[in-house]
């Protein structure tokens, strides 16, 4: 029996996009990206569609409201889908996913939050006044490497070099697949 997967995009970092204002959710944006994912459309995985959320919101303006949307957006769907993902912006994801665990007590089928901090799935440096400062002082851009990959690949390049514009150049390449390029 083929899997079913609702994924609730309730807005985000994930869906957003650059406008005059900084960034913002953005209808569609999300989805977009999903059907740029070609791992998505493997026979073994489960089909989803997305329910987008309007308005889209930037989680610091989440209330009891949209709680109660997702909680209703849930049960409607519950006899539909195998499990339901809930993509939420972090500022108040813990909020909300523990207020829905209290609105749907005693599911059999799992509910999963999940966000991101990061918009279209990538970081630049010098988006937002705080990293454009951080430029200015020297930070390099680290776009998707983790945090574990980044400390290790700077202890690397300072044991083998002082140059400081050396070892800022190399963290910014790809030297072990720890960098989409």
């Amino acid at each position: 029996m083929e899997k079913r997967i609702c994924i609730l995009y309730t807005g985000g970092t994930i869906g957003m996009v650059p406008s005059e204002k900084g960034y913002v959710p953005s209808s569609g944006a999300f989805l977009d990206l999903l059907r740029a994912i070609p791992d998505l459309y493997w026979a073994d995985m489960p089909r989803w569609d997305v329910v987008e959320f309007d308005p889209l919101l930037d989680s610091s303006d989440i209330t009891v409201r949209e709680w109660n949307q997702i909680g209703r957006a849930i049960a409607a769907r519950y006899d539909d889908y195998d499990g339901f993902v809930v993509l939420h912006g972090t500022d108040t994801m813990a909020y909300s996913a523990s207020a829905i665990s209290f609105m749907l007590e005693n599911l059999s089928k799992p509910v999963i939050f999940t966000g991101s901090q990061c918009s279209q799935g990538a970081v630049s440096l010098g988006t937002y006044a705080a990293s454009s400062a951080l430029r200015r002082v020297g930070a390099v851009n680290g776009r998707d490497m983790t945090t574990e990959a980044a400390l290790a690949k700077s202890y690397y390049l300072l044991s083998i070099s002082d140059d400081m514009a050396f070892v800022k150049a190399q963290m910014q390449k790809s030297l072990r697949g720890e960098l989409t390029e």
